[in-house]
């Protein structure tokens, strides 16, 4: 106070504001609010409380804040209700997805609501995370408290803090907080203020905390926050450059932040020579930093913060080959039992070391993320035990899961294990899971120089990718499995795997010249005596390729070879395959009566076999029916295919199933039930891309477009006689094509439009050259060219 502040003015008798009350005097000090007593012996003056410090401690908000619209809504509105009690709000997620972003755009929206100050503390530093006794004296200080006043007890610290609150509208954000006792001495104790944390730990054991789960940027996020960052003209000038860089980083902000602020900085690159720099994985890591902002050093926080043991698991998930892996997996690697590895996931799950892949028992981890762990595990000597441990544990699942479902291929898996199979439908959901680990599996082994794993899973990938439809899988495997057992000179798995290379040749691709000799260099490379099922399917399959190439004299040769084979096996398999062959040359030369004559007695035989084989089997005996008139008996057997076929393990085998059925159910003039059957073909080619095959889609569309011509429902004709003739140009089929065409052609006359009928004409016209069949493309030529010319005298009459 002024020393003039107690002082009577001068040449007033007693100051008109002091008013005499029992012999003392009482002024009131104004707008101060000052109160001056005094009697003989002296003044007194009295002070009033001083005014509650209003602390403004957030930082400025992010200026290139972009996305989270639904998030911040959402939270907005929960911190807005005034009504109900507020809990802590807790926003969760992987280090570096833009927790501290998102609560400090949100905080800074709320402040106006706050008028009695925000605080904010940070909750980690470098070296570990910090404890409330350590933010409590800061928070204190910024709410009035002299130094000297701060209590020194943690207890008497939180009481303090929670008075100081009371009645008062205050913010509070905690960032980078760790565990549940860091807040809980950090809460207000009544409603009227709001704490905010941020923790890659959800905290469920902070009771009442509603809890934000942040997940990555979506892709127009990720291109947003890009140009925001590095300039909207130069990402915008290379679109597909800057989608690599959004790959890269793994929709991040924080990396993608880095990486947007490098282009900024260095105005000599563009997005594609930034795309380049990170499309390295070894280099990635290393490459997304800039000053004080690093993805490797925000992923090691929450790395350092492990116990050891739940440190080395997630060390040896650098291991795993899919996008997902599951807790029997973990156990494998780590050499423990499901429970304790299921408890060392949820440790890493908190942490967001790894993201559940939103199905119990299956996770994932950020690609960034699993970096980090390929860069760890070597330091560790974790790399190749985890590696062998995660081979042997796919190569047993996959050796079990062909025992189960396709028990006539588990000769070629090594390893076999001796415990029972597991029940079909557990294998189908094991393959559900693990389907797309595959290839990945397959390429990391090969990678890594585990050539017997190489070999031994390729060839059971090969087998489930034919199950499957899974075309690039299964050929991918064959050039995996084969490089592989050429190095370790094997010759009988060489054989193994060509055979699979053929079947794949044929099955997908029709291409019979590269079957044949996949099949010549298999038999050549077969030990009769070592592998003598091998050698006996190798002479049958070639048998079958010179049959359909018109070379009966050396089919017959390898049946004669194969029938030796196997009759010195001594084996009812292996007499069942030489039946079957005999049965397939016998429906190739119209011989349907002695085809169902030899294929009739096996068919009690046949329930007893695995989908894979009975599917085959029933339509080659449905073909033999077919051609002998018996429409309704193959019909018959071709819809117990059709319920077979969906089953997973013969879903390749669906699309042919389906056509053939439709056609034996038209032949029997039931047309609804060949339009059903067709359709339902057409609609796995649009359900999986895996199923993908153009010419059997080309088919089915013909055989619709078809139907619907003869109903004189031109309109639905044309558009399948359309996709028809697309299927059979992305299958290099050009007579199929031109064919589709042409009847697309007539439906355009028939919709009273020969402009467009035309025009298709010539699109066939222009499809029939270097075809490989002159004289057929020269006859196609000619008829289009009359209908052509049909057209043009007709509009000349009009």
């Amino acid at each position: 106070m002024t020393r003039g502040r107690g002082r009577r003015r001068q040449g007033t008798g007693a100051d008109p504001g002091v008013q005499a009350i029992g012999g003392k005097s009482v002024a009131a000090g104004g707008d101060i609010g000052v109160a001056v007593t005094g009697d003989n012996s002296g003044v007194t003056v009295q002070l009033p409380a001083p005014e509650p410090a209003v602390p403004r401690q957030l930082p400025p908000a992010p200026a290139d804040f972009t996305g989270r619209g639904a998030e911040l809504r959402d939270l907005l509105a929960q911190c807005s209700d005034e009504t109900a009690n507020r809990p802590p709000v807790v926003i969760s997620g992987l280090a570096g997805v833009g927790k501290s972003a998102l609560a400090l755009r949100l905080a800074h929206d709320l402040a106006a609501r706050f008028p009695d100050g925000q605080l904010n503390g940070a909750m980690r530093a470098q070296d570990g995370a910090l404890t409330s006794e350590l933010v409590l004296p800061g928070f204190l200080r910024a709410l009035g408290k002299s130094p000297g006043d701060v209590p020194a007890d943690p207890a008497e610290q939180a009481a303090s803090f929670r008075s100081l609150l009371a009645g008062r509208r205050v913010l509070v954000i905690l960032d980078d907080v760790t565990s549940e006792s860091q807040v809980r001495p950090l809460l207000p104790g009544g409603t009227s203020s709001l704490v905010i944390v941020t923790s890659r730990n959800p905290l469920p054991a902070l009771a009442g905390a509603a809890v934000c789960h942040l997940g990555l940027l979506d892709p127009e996020e990720s291109l947003e926050l890009l140009g925001a960052i590095g300039g909207t003209a130069r990402v915008a000038a290379d679109p597909a450059a800057a989608q690599r860089i959004v790959e890269a980083c793994g929709r991040l902000p924080l990396a993608m932040r880095i990486a947007a602020a490098q282009l900024r900085a260095r105005t000599d690159w563009t997005p594609g020579h930034l795309a380049e720099r990170l499309s390295d994985v070894r280099s990635r890591l290393s490459r997304l930093r800039i000053h004080d902002l690093d993805v490797r050093t925000s992923f090691e926080l929450s790395y350092r913060d492990l116990p050891a043991d739940a440190a080395r698991l997630f060390r040896q998930l650098a291991a795993t080959p899919g996008p997902t892996f599951g807790t029997d997996l973990a156990a494998a690697l780590m050499g423990i039992s499901a429970a304790d590895a299921d408890d060392l996931l949820g440790r890493l799950l908190l942490d967001r070391l790894i993201e559940s892949a939103d199905e119990p028992g299956r996770y994932r981890t950020h690609d960034l993320m699993r970096l980090l762990a390929i860069e760890l595990a070597p330091k560790h000597g974790d790399d190749d035990p985890a590696l062998e441990a995660m081979f042997t544990w796919h190569r047993d699942k996959m050796n079990m899961v062909l025992r189960s479902l396709f028990p006539g291929a588990v000769a070629g898996m090594s390893g076999a294990p001796s415990s029972p199979p597991p029940l079909p439908a557990e294998s189908r959901a094991w393959l559900d899971a693990e389907e797309d680990a595959l290839i990945g599996l397959l390429g990391y082994s090969d990678h890594r120089g585990f050539d017997p794993y190489t070999v031994s899973m390729a060839y059971a990938v090969t087998v489930i990718a034919e199950s499957r439809a899974m075309w690039a899988v299964w050929e991918k495997a064959c050039e995996f499995g084969l490089a592989a057992a050429r190095r370790l000179d094997d010759r009988n798995d060489q054989a193994l795997l060509l055979e699979r290379l053929g079947d794949y040749r044929v099955f997908r691709e029709s291409d019979g010249d590269a079957a044949t000799a996949a099949f010549t260099q298999a038999a050549e490379l077969v030990d009769a005596a070592e592998a003598p099922g091998l050698a006996c399917n190798i002479h049958y399959r070639l048998a079958q390729m010179y049959r359909l190439s018109g070379r009966p004299d050396d089919a017959e040769r390898e049946i004669a070879a194969a029938q030796a084979i196997g009759a010195a096996m001594d084996d009812p398999i292996a007499g069942q395959v030489a039946d079957q062959f005999h049965a397939e040359a016998l429906v190739d030369r119209g011989r349907y009566r002695e085809a169902i004559d030899l294929l009739s007695p096996m068919t009690t035989v046949w329930e007893n076999l695995p989908s894979l084989q009975e599917v085959p089997l029933l339509t080659l005996l449905a073909k033999a029916l077919t051609g002998a008139g018996r429409h309704a008996d193959a019909a018959e057997r071709l819809e117990r295919c059709r319920t077979l076929c969906r089953n997973d393990e013969v879903r390749a085998h669906a699309p042919r199933t389906l056509l053939m059925l439709g056609q034996a159910y038209r032949a029997l003039d039931r047309d609804a039930d060949a339009q059903d059957a067709w359709e339902e073909g057409l609609l796995l080619f649009e359900k999986t891309q895996h199923v993908f095959n153009p010419g059997m889609a080309g088919r089915l569309a013909y055989e619709l477009a078809d139907l619907c011509s003869r109903r004189e429902e031109h309109a639905a004709a044309d558009e399948y006689f359309a996709l028809a003739a697309e299927c059979f140009g992305h299958a290099d089929q050009p007579f199929n094509r031109s064919g589709a065409l042409d009847r697309q052609a007539r439906e355009k006359l028939a919709l009273d439009d020969p402009e467009a009928a035309t025009a298709i004409w010539r699109t066939a016209l222009a499809g029939l050259h270097d075809t490989g069949d002159e004289a057929h493309a020269e006859e196609s030529r000619r008829l289009i060219k009359i209908e052509l010319a049909a057209v043009a005298r007709n509009r000349r009459r009009r």
